[in-house]
């Protein structure tokens, strides 16, 4: 650490202060005033939860590191101010992070306590945004080539349309779990997919993963498709009269067919025509290429001819793999508060992270769809 450190003083005037020394600083308070001997920024004490929350928060460090990490933030102390009660100083820094720093002292002893440390409101102007994004675009493909996975394109071209509920499926992370589970299961497969209790998160799929706070998700971007036609195909349910006997609980004379599970109900499906479907990853193109051999169809509505591949095609992005790597990381659903860190808007909806989508729904930001579409036809 240097031995010299600088704070910006209210007037905007740069001083410079020695660190572990025995001079202070002045730090100025609306109703107060507050004199912080400048050698704390070396021997003060770091708390446990403060290391955890740096950890959690800003980056992954020892317990060591993390501390060391902190004290140096409080030798590029920018702005300080003291709380209402008067026992807590509010650091806030920028170099070498944009934290918030919590200095206590309720307990009077000779140094005071970091007790908290917060991400910094420092960074969040829209050119820090971008600037982020491409960092940690940067950072992921650097950790994916140690790992064999390297940015691509994968292509399904298609006999006719495909059929999807939503503008982000079929998703391709969902695509390989699927086969992934057929492999492991075996013959027991349908009756695995069948029991809630086997709804677990599928592991090894062959594609990079991120991970944010508690959440991990596959760098599979979301699908794209250059739509010639879309229209909607209606399906009906009915209950079998004939079959009611079956279905009746001893000591009820009829069925309730107007609610509850057994309900009539018509329902739709979008039917989108596009000779391909394209999504971007991050992954192992050997592994991702192995397993699509086996996928005969994407969406729904294959009994009815839909979704129909003739080819997969995985193929290395090459000179193009920034903007493969961006949409891969960015361009699928995201966790709202990873989302807001990176400058993503869009709508939000609760959505399943990774396979089965079914599992662990959380608050994402959506990713817009692209590209345009043409003018829906009503069709039945």
């Amino acid at each position: 650490m240097s031995e010299v450190g600088s704070r910006m003083s209210e007037d905007g005037e740069r001083t410079d202060v020695a660190i572990g020394a025995g001079r202070t600083s002045d730090i100025r308070h609306p109703t107060a005033d507050f004199r912080l001997p400048t050698s704390v920024f070396r021997t003060a004490t770091v708390t446990a939860h403060a290391i955890q929350r740096f950890q959690e928060r800003v980056r992954r460090l020892s317990d060591e590191d993390a501390r060391a990490a902190i004290l140096a933030c409080l030798a590029n102390t920018r702005k300080a101010s003291l709380t209402a009660d008067g026992q807590a100083l509010v650091v806030r820094t920028k170099e070498p992070y944009a934290l918030r720093i919590v200095i206590d002292n309720h307990g009077g002893s000779a140094l005071p306590q970091v007790t908290t440390v917060m991400p910094g409101d420092k960074g969040n102007a829209p050119s820090d945004k971008r600037k982020r994004v491409r960092d940690r675009v940067k950072r992921l493909v650097g950790f994916a080539a140690a790992e064999g996975f390297v940015p691509l394109q994968v292509t399904a071209h298609l006999a006719a349309g495909y059929a999807a509920s939503d503008d982000w499926s079929p998703a391709l992370d969902g695509i390989l779990a699927y086969w992934i589970m057929r492999e492991r299961s075996g013959d027991d497969f349908a009756v695995q997919c069948s029991d809630p209790a086997n709804m677990v998160p599928i592991e090894g799929l062959p594609l990079m993963r991120e991970v944010w706070q508690e959440q991990t998700w596959w760098l599979a971007a979301s699908p794209l498709a250059e739509t010639v036609a879309r229209y909607y195909r209606y399906y009906h349910r009915r209950f079998d009269d004939e079959a009611a006997a079956h279905y009746l609980p001893e000591g009820f004379g009829r069925v309730l067919t107007a609610a509850g599970p057994y309900k009539s109900s018509r329902l739709r499906h979008v039917v989108r025509v596009a000779p391909a479907v394209v999504w971007h990853c991050i992954g192992n193109a050997a592994e991702i290429e192995r397993l699509l051999k086996r996928c005969r169809h994407i969406g729904r509505g294959y009994s009815s001819g839909l979704g129909v591949v003739t080819k997969w095609e995985v193929t290395p992005a090459g000179a193009e793999w920034p903007a493969t790597a961006h949409a891969a990381c960015f361009r699928r659903p995201l966790p709202a508060d990873y989302a807001e860190r990176y400058g993503i808007a869009g709508m939000r909806l609760p959505w399943g992270l990774r396979p089965p989508g079914r599992l662990g729904r959380v608050d994402c930001v959506m990713p817009p769809a692209a590209p345009a579409e043409p003018a829906e036809a009503q069709n039945g």
